[in-house]
């Protein structure tokens, strides 16, 4: 099977192609009803990823395994520290320490803490019982903890 792939006409017809919906700014209808895809699932699928407005995207692609890529025109990417020629220093990784009530004692390990020490950063943060906690994460590198009760707050 892994050999025919390599066949160009087999690949197309096991893998597909991607296919074109925004170019230049602009909605291309042939291809949305090429592949039953519907308007409300475009605009759908690009207001999840952030894209709000059709007119700042150069290219919105289906790809062969369903994925929708998003291509920014120039002028529409978002200026980031580096262009304007600022320090950029590693803001770190967050960590789960805290999944349902659950501590994720391997996790803890990575951040070379404890659990006494989540405790009583959780305390700190007016968190006393641990299964008051739905989600809490740790960032590596400055060991900041963020808590969420799951109930829409977040502390």
């Amino acid at each position: 099977m892994a050999r025919l792939s390599l066949l160009r006409k087999f690949h197309y017809l096991v893998v597909g192609e991607p296919v074109i919906f925004i170019k230049h700014g602009k909605i291309i209808k042939s291809n949305l009803k090429k592949t039953r895809y519907s308007l409300i699932e475009l605009l759908s699928s690009l207001r999840s990823k952030g894209y709000l407005n059709i007119k700042n995207i150069q290219y919105a692609i289906l790809e062969p395994f369903g994925d929708l890529s998003v291509v920014l025109k120039e002028e529409s990417h978002p200026v980031t520290r580096k262009d304007l020629h600022l320090n950029v220093e590693k803001a770190g990784f967050p960590i789960t320490v805290v999944v349902e009530g659950n501590i994720q004692h391997e996790n803890l390990k990575l951040l070379h803490r404890d659990e006494q020490w989540l405790r009583s950063r959780l305390k700190e943060k007016g968190y006393k019982k641990l299964e008051d906690v739905f989600f809490s994460s740790v960032w590596d590198k400055n060991h900041q903890v963020m808590v969420d009760d799951g109930k829409g707050d977040n502390a």
